[in-house]
């Protein structure tokens, strides 16, 4: 009793403290390992600021850093919009989620030794997504099969058996990763586009099944519907290609991963069931 009763004080009266105070409610509201880190810095750049035993160097350094990376994110942002503006233009049905997938690279890697690796990322994420409208919303099922098909070729002859507007996604997609392999063979990297593109051909044969699933009617059971989910869900395909331009991913790391490790497709289990939770909660 007489510890609790002396915890109970203490705590008072660290709470009294505002800095403290504020730091403790914005646990509570987002918890540290559920957010991004570079928005973390953001808030403690401002706790720290308010605190009266801060070092007023260490204060600039950390405003400095935040300001100079930020100028680097900004620039990241505004190459991968030029580079989507010139496709969806042409697109009507996609969605523009670009920033939104910009959003999702930063919370993979932030620093500025990554920038490729973000900028790489980002645009695969808006790939998948222009991807996974025309599986969704567009296509029929018999031109969803002619794409699936090209995809699975891989070879810009396909593209002439495309209805127009796949050609366009078709050779958006073709050029984007002759792009990353140019720029990756200056590195010796240029063999990790071929994980890549495994795993693109992968998702969409699982929107291609999805696809057939809502065409056909059919209620697939659970455990069908998950098999090909955690591939659908894309995080797989998110994985494989954040890997890409990290020069600390070997060969061996792209074929552990390759193999599907358990907690890979825990990951990406989760991610189907979250993913499907959010898209519900929506609709209704």
């Amino acid at each position: 009793m007489d510890l609790m009763c002396l915890l109970t004080v203490v705590h008072k009266e660290e709470l009294s403290n505002i800095v403290i105070l504020r730091q403790a409610k914005h646990a509570l509201e987002q918890s540290l390992q559920r957010d991004i880190p570079r928005l973390e810095t953001r808030y403690f750049i401002d706790f720290y600021e308010d605190d009266d035993l801060k070092d007023e160097s260490l204060l600039r350094l950390a405003k400095l850093d935040f300001n100079l990376l930020q100028m680097l994110h900004k620039k990241e942002v505004s190459e991968v919009s030029r580079w989507w503006k010139d496709i969806i233009s042409q697109l009507p049905y996609v969605r523009d989620r670009v920033v939104e997938c910009y959003f999702l690279a930063l919370g993979v890697y932030f620093e500025p030794q990554y920038s490729q690796a973000r900028v790489i990322l980002a645009k695969s994420a808006t790939m998948i997504s222009m991807i996974d409208d025309t599986y969704d919303s567009y296509g029929t099922i018999d031109e969803l099969e002619i794409f699936t098909h090209a995809i699975e070729r891989w070879d810009i002859k396909e593209m002439d058996k495309l209805p127009d507007y796949m050609k366009i996604c078709y050779k958006a997609l073709l050029d984007l990763y002759d792009q990353y392999e140019e720029e990756l063979r200056q590195y010796g990297r240029s063999f990790a586009i071929h994980y890549a593109k495994a795993t693109m051909k992968e998702i969409a044969r699982s929107y291609n099944m999805e696809a057939k699933w809502f065409f056909e009617g059919h209620m697939p059971s659970f455990a069908d519907y998950m098999a090909n989910g955690y591939i659908s869900s894309g995080n797989y395909l998110l994985v494989s290609t954040s890997y890409v331009a990290m020069n600390s991913a070997t060969k061996e790391a792209f074929d552990w991963l390759m193999k599907q490790p358990k907690i890979q497709v825990a990951i990406a289990t989760i991610g189907r069931i979250v993913n499907d939770i959010a898209s519900c909660e929506v609709r209704t």
